[in-house]
């Protein structure tokens, strides 16, 4: 009795499989500055890695142009469509990696198409998506063995 209830961990969503290496990862749930909200309503995310001494910061979010109604417009937002982002900053004021059409959830995407931009500025279309993170999964006591083992432990009984 006067409890309060635990409060639940931030989301994290695991990226994979994608060509430019550095969007890959685990992209943790974040609490959204003011401006950052008026940018996506939607959930933010963020993976941040520290590679040759520098720390490297991309997020996941969903934009659409039609959020900066009253705002100032960034340059170049009506060429943006609605979907979900990778990039630097949240609303593609820093460097924009890739994005997909997707919108119908509050999470990244679990598979869609995604454009993601190459070093020359094109733009390569590849099957990818997120998966959620589970955490604190109960651990299992049995071991874990290779194919080739099991096969062989199988053919002794």
């Amino acid at each position: 009795k006067g409890r309060k209830p635990a409060k639940s961990k931030p989301k994290s969503f695991s990226f994979s499989g994608c060509t430019v290496g550095k969007l890959n990862g685990t992209y943790t749930q974040i609490r959204a500055s003011a401006w950052e909200s008026k940018l996506s309503p939607k959930p933010v995310f963020k993976k941040t890695t520290l590679a040759g001494g520098r720390e490297s910061t991309i997020y996941a979010y969903y934009f659409d142009p039609s959020f900066l109604k009253g705002a100032v417009p960034q340059d170049g937002a009506e060429e943006w469509t609605p979907g979900w982002y990778l990039g630097t900053e949240v609303g593609g004021g820093g460097i924009t990696f890739a994005w997909c059409n997707a919108h119908r959830s509050n999470q990244p995407p679990p598979l869609c198409t995604w454009h993601v931009i190459a070093r020359d500025g094109t733009s390569v279309e590849e099957m990818l998506g997120f998966t959620e993170v589970i955490e604190n999964v109960k651990k299992s006591t049995d071991e874990i063995i290779d194919w080739e083992e099991a096969r062989f432990i199988l053919e002794e009984i």
